[in-house]
């Protein structure tokens, strides 16, 4: 993992990125794309893993960050990783599209980069263990970083419910990563 930077270099570097300089968003990459693939990851069905890479949807969720920052201002790191995270849902929900009205082919990303990551496969085998709801419940806590007020909103329901439905999501995905 990346050491913590100041929030105003991300905020920098962004603006830099957008101009058109390379190194600025390569720092941007290196900060973010250990966040952004766990993210991506927890969202994709295992069939949809098997059509397209998770490094490809992380690719596509930073290039249209840089795009779109211009376009928004964030108060605090917490905003701006829950802006990626639903940057993430939109995406892989537009792959999942996609895929579904080209009959199930993988759609075509162009700038593919060929990388494995080991250090997930308990994880992914897990997660596609998991309903798409503890999923999801997952990501809310641990990767838009919401409290259970948050999440309760969410899903339209108390609280206590949100809270006990992300500790059912948190228990099945420790026994499946268990498995």
């Amino acid at each position: 993992m990346t050491s913590p930077v100041d929030f105003s270099k991300t905020l920098q570097d962004l603006e830099a990125a957008r101009a058109g300089d390379a190194s600025a968003a390569e720092e941007l990459w290196d900060r973010y794309w250990e966040k952004l693939v766990p993210a991506v990851h927890i969202r994709m069905d295992p069939e949809m893993r098997d059509r397209v890479q998770t490094v490809d949807v992380v690719q596509s969720v930073f290039l249209e960050a840089v795009r779109e920052a211009e376009q928004r201002s964030f108060a605090s790191e917490a905003q701006f990783r829950a802006w990626l995270n639903a940057l993430v849902g939109e995406k892989v929900r537009r792959h999942k599209e996609m895929a579904e009205e080209k009959g199930g082919e993988a759609p075509d990303l162009s700038g593919t980069i060929l990388e494995e990551f080991s250090q997930l496969d308990s994880m992914e085998v897990a997660l596609g263990r998991l309903s798409p709801e503890e999923r999801e419940l997952i990501v809310m806590r641990y990767f838009e970083d919401l409290d259970d007020s948050e999440i309760a909103d969410k899903l339209g329901a108390p609280q206590e419910e949100a809270a006990r439905r992300v500790q059912r999501a948190v228990a099945s995905l420790a026994r499946e990563m268990d498995a």
